[in-house]
């Protein structure tokens, strides 16, 4: 009896220890479920961030603010286009503030454009005389650029699908390495700049809103702040 009572014993721990191995085994998947699902969740939050980060870039730039560009892209031969497309969002700015019924902000400082620089655009472009509609807007026609060494000198008509309104020049430079408006000049029927400035019309150059002795005089004859 005491053999057969020791045998029933070893039977039931036996039993007993296979069931909690039993256990043990059907719970490590859940672990590593759950483990599974921390990681989906922090892949998906950062793909949410990425996809975000997009769409601000994105929104960003419709709204027509350009991305950094480092100077010596533009320089080189594969950069006409990024010379191009920076010309032109700047000329986009400039028409946005002459165009009929727009309201834009008049901002030229997201394109490192000067403060001064920035307000007087602002006023020249209340002064000009002939405006265009948002479906006919001026763009930037028969382009010419001039590699100047430390800056560029981007020219061209401002013209609709039937009409031309004169000469746009931008000058574009460099600060800290990107690229940034050093000007813009309106050679045009009563435009400010022949008014006020003719000789940076006549011959433009990349210092003007950087030197206080041309700028200043001029922003307070048109009791601009600078």
């Amino acid at each position: 009896m005491k053999y057969l009572a020791l045998l029933l014993a070893a039977v039931l721990c036996l039993t007993g220890c296979r069931e909690n191995s039993s256990e043990q085994n059907s719970s490590a998947p859940e672990t590593t479920g759950t483990a599974a699902a921390v990681s989906d969740t922090a892949a998906a939050a950062d793909s949410t961030a990425k996809q975000s980060e997009t769409q601000t870039e994105s929104t960003t730039a419709a709204a027509g603010v350009p991305s950094r560009i480092a100077f010596q892209e533009l320089l080189a031969d594969t950069g006409a286009a990024k010379l191009t497309g920076f010309a032109d969002s700047i000329v986009a700015a400039y028409v946005q503030l002459i165009t009929e019924n727009a309201q834009p902000d008049g901002d030229f400082t997201a394109f490192g454009a000067a403060k001064q620089l920035s307000d007087y655009l602002t006023y020249a472009a209340s002064k000009e005389t002939t405006g265009c509609t948002a479906d006919n807007p001026y763009h930037l026609a028969e382009v010419q650029t001039e590699n100047r060494g430390s800056w560029i000198l981007v020219k061209g008509f401002l013209e609709t699908k039937n009409s031309r309104n004169g000469v746009c020049t931008v000058l574009i430079g460099e600060r800290d390495g990107d690229a940034v408006l050093l000007d813009l000049i309106r050679d045009a029927q009563d435009s400010a700049d022949l008014l006020n400035r003719p000789e940076q019309v006549q011959s433009p150059v990349p210092d003007y809103w950087s030197d206080a002795a041309k700028w200043q005089p001029l922003m307070q004859k048109l009791n601009l702040n600078g």
